[in-house]
């Protein structure tokens, strides 16, 4: 029997969940949409839904100024109880009885959930622990009230204890749901997201391009440099400014060297000599050029100071392309050993210059680099995702929560 063939017809019905519509490429940096694309032509997901409450702004404002009277901070309306009702009422009636495979961390409101009799698996990037750690500041506990976090990490834990499995795309996440949250071992498994793209695009695309230039071997030169791919709106956390700081050092020390960003680019940047910037490239409109902006990289970059995972590193990787990240997070699990290389996570902007010098400019060890990408280029889809998804409930995945060296992300 195949992986897939128990799936076919999923009864009761399995709904992906999250925050927002599950069925918008616009939801949750694409991920929802391109697992569900990938997983219900087998039956393993059944259902979409749109979680967004009509009143959301309203409410939450309301949260907000009443807050001193709960003598808690302004925010966190996404973390209380009531919010995760709002989510529940949205969910229609039909599907309450059935299965929830969750990427939000408070949902379903687990009373409500019991007495309708669902079932419900987490699918999760980072655990609420994880984000409001120090490493992002700009999720610190300051900005929401202390009883507000206590209650969202206690609701949090009894759902990821009550849930039939816990799922990590990194293992960073399921480290934390065990040690953090008590999750049990046996039920908490590794699966590394797929890369956000249009596979239908992605595989004329690949068909009609033939072998990469980066396979010819050339030198890179003025007429060709060296680019260094970043892509990402939060230019802050993901690192941009040390990498193009990089890129002038290099730049120095006479390479051809850019840094094409495909996102948010600081304005100060934007006609910097080493930078291209081609601006936020709409995936629901325009994937083919956003594909074709990201095969000029010589090298796909995430120098981040802190991330849940790194899906810019596996579009890369997608099109056979040698990757670099920091060593936070989920990074690891998004650069294999042999097809890039990890940085210390408070790298300077000379260290990254150092190592894109010794991996990519030296012709023999960037040759290996894109061998080893191209080898790649199917293990980071969302089909391959899936098929560890199927494994998990067949009961046949293997549950170690630390994947043996060399196969991050295996579920």
């Amino acid at each position: 029997m195949s992986l897939t063939a128990n799936h076919k017809s999923s009864n009761p019905p399995r709904t992906l969940v999250a925050l927002g519509n599950t069925a918008d490429i616009r939801t949750w940096s694409n991920i929802p949409y391109f697992l569900f694309k990938a997983a219900n032509p087998i039956g393993f997901l059944t259902n979409t839904v749109d979680t967004t409450h009509p009143h959301y702004r309203y409410r939450s404002l309301a949260y907000t100024l009443l807050s001193p009277f709960r003598l808690e901070g302004p925010g966190g309306y996404q973390l209380s109880r009531d919010w995760s009702r709002r989510m529940w009422e949205r969910i229609p009636e039909s599907l309450r009885g059935g299965e929830f495979l969750s990427h939000f961390q408070l949902f379903p409101p687990l009373e409500l959930a019991r007495q309708s009799g669902a079932r419900h698996s987490f699918y999760c990037d980072a655990t609420y622990k994880q984000l409001l750690s120090a490493r992002w500041p700009h999720m610190a506990r300051n900005v929401c009230g202390a009883r507000t976090v206590a209650d969202a990490f206690a609701r949090e834990r009894e759902l990821y204890q009550s849930a039939r499995f816990f799922i990590g795309m990194a293992r960073a996440t399921v480290q934390s749901a065990i040690n953090d949250y008590g999750v049990d071992p046996r039920m908490a498994f590794v699966v590394r997201a797929g890369a956000n793209l249009d596979e239908s695009i992605v595989n004329s695309y690949l068909a009609r391009r033939g072998p990469s230039w980066r396979e010819a071997g050339e030198p890179f030169s003025q007429e060709r440099p060296a680019r260094l791919g970043f892509i990402g709106r939060d230019h802050g956390r993901k690192g941009l400014p040390r990498l193009i700081e990089a890129a002038e050092i290099l730049h120095s020390r006479g390479r051809a060297v850019r840094v094409t960003v495909i996102g948010n680019c600081p304005e100060q940047f934007q006609s910097h000599p080493q930078v291209e910037w081609r601006g936020v490239i709409q995936k629901t409109t325009h994937m083919l050029e956003f594909i074709e902006a990201i095969d000029t990289f010589a090298i796909g970059c995430l120098p981040s100071y802190s991330e849940p995972l790194g899906i810019s590193t596996l579009e890369a990787l997608r099109l056979g392309i040698p990757v670099m990240g920091t060593n936070v997070g989920g990074i690891p699990d998004c650069v294999p050993d042999d097809a890039g290389f990890l940085l210390p996570v408070d790298i300077t902007g000379e260290g990254i210059a150092s190592a894109i010098e010794s991996n990519v400019f030296n012709p023999d060890q960037y040759d290996r680099l894109q061998r080893a990408a191209k080898t790649h280029m199917n293990s980071v889809t969302w089909a391959g995702a899936v098929e560890k998804l199927v494994r998990i409930w067949q009961g046949v995945a293997h549950n170690c929560l630390v994947p043996s060296p060399g196969t991050p992300g295996e579920g």
